[in-house]
């Protein structure tokens, strides 16, 4: 009787006893011959090679489920930084461009915005890396833009303009003399560079005169550049002395000479070009009140020589 009622118990831990081997084999675990269980489940006891071992404590699976996390958020931070990269490089990629004149819309800016687009797609053309705006080198684009168009002053900026798109932004030379020589008319701005473009319609600019004969220098210059340095300086400076240049003439026979007029003025100033400007303006307007208050009456005041002031 007594091994008839043990019978079902038994047969119930063979079960469970199969079941638990069967778990243990699906995770690896189970004992087979000739083999040795490895490790152990409990946190308190340290067993050799716990790390591969077949039984694993809550404290080493915790440790690979850190490890795993690191690798894990490790692969994550690999992927954003690759994506920002790429996002960068497409944020800063020239694809397609258009340029913004930084002077007021007229006719013939407007003209002139699709041949500047064209002239600056040759240069990325010859140099595609610069399309990047951050390897832009604008001081070699303005070079090659003033080949062409030497109306333009320079790049002023490289700003985006959309997705794969461009703006550059291109200041404009302002003129504040011209000369007239064989019928072409010759702008000249405050650093002295010579374009026959004028994008300043309602700017004043003053006539020079030229009754010296001086010809025009094989890149399209007037004369030299030191003289036309000093001329586009003169003409700006005149305001800041309180004086109103309305004329400049090149006198006939004399290569470093200029004389010029003034506003309401009958006399004529005379300006030496190898002395500075900025001290024969500063002369001048010292002469012009000294003469004033006598009353006028002279032909002319010679401001050529250092801190002397003839007039006549």
């Amino acid at each position: 009787m007594n091994q008839k009622k043990n019978q079902p118990h038994q047969k119930n831990r063979r079960q469970i006893a199969a079941q638990r081997y069967q778990k243990l084999q699906r995770e690896g675990r189970a004992f087979r011959k000739n083999s040795v269980i490895s490790g152990s489940q409990s946190s308190g006891v340290t067993s050799a090679a716990e790390e591969t071992g077949q039984l694993k404590s809550s404290r080493v699976m915790l440790r690979e489920y850190r490890e795993h996390r690191q690798k894990l958020y490790g692969g994550i931070a690999v992927v954003s930084v690759a994506l920002l990269v790429v996002l960068f490089l497409l944020f800063q990629f020239s694809g397609s461009i258009s340029t913004r004149l930084l002077v007021a819309d007229s006719t013939e800016s407007e003209q002139l915005k699709p041949q500047l687009v064209q002239r600056i797609e040759e240069y990325f053309t010859a140099k595609p890396y610069q399309r990047f705006r951050f390897l832009l080198n604008e001081r070699a684009l303005t070079a090659f833009l003033q080949e062409k168009y030497p109306e333009i002053e320079k790049v002023q900026t490289t700003d985006f303009a959309g997705f794969a798109h461009s703006q550059i932004s291109l200041k404009v030379r302002e003129p504040v003399a011209s000369w007239t020589i064989d019928n072409v008319r010759y702008m000249v701005d405050k650093n002295g560079a010579t374009f026959t473009r004028n994008l300043y319609p309602h700017t004043t600019i003053v006539p020079v005169i030229d009754q010296s004969g001086l010809p025009v220098s094989g890149d399209g210059r007037v004369a030299t550049d030191h003289f036309m340095q000093y001329i586009g300086r003169l003409v700006s400076l005149d305001d800041k002395f309180g004086l109103d240049i309305t004329d400049v003439i090149v006198p006939e026979g004399v290569a470093h000479e200029v004389d010029v007029r003034l506003r309401d003025k009958k006399y004529i100033a005379k300006f030496l070009i190898d002395r500075p400007p900025a001290e024969q303006l500063q002369d001048l307007a010292k002469a012009v009140q000294f003469i004033e208050k006598k009353g006028g009456g002279v032909k002319y005041i010679d401001v050529r020589t250092p801190e002397r002031v003839f007039y006549q």
